[in-house]
């Protein structure tokens, strides 16, 4: 797991992992590379995961936009 950004108003850092073999990118249809989640501090360690993946961070944001 790697932290991508950190919201600091919101308190959340931005996460992501290895998406499994075989995913496509939600957004634009090309091999997924990545799960991204959302780390909230008020959760302590716990990591809210997409339930959708991506192959890069700008097809989440464009996809969540």
């Amino acid at each position: 797991m790697k932290t991508i950004s950190r919201d600091s108003f919101a308190r959340v850092d931005t996460v992501r992992r290895s998406a499994p073999n075989g995913s496509t990118c939600q957004f634009c249809g090309s091999p997924a590379r990545y799960q991204y989640g959302e780390q909230p501090d008020s959760l302590s360690g716990r990591v809210i995961w997409d339930a959708h993946r991506f192959c890069s961070i700008s097809c989440r944001r464009a996809y969540h936009s």
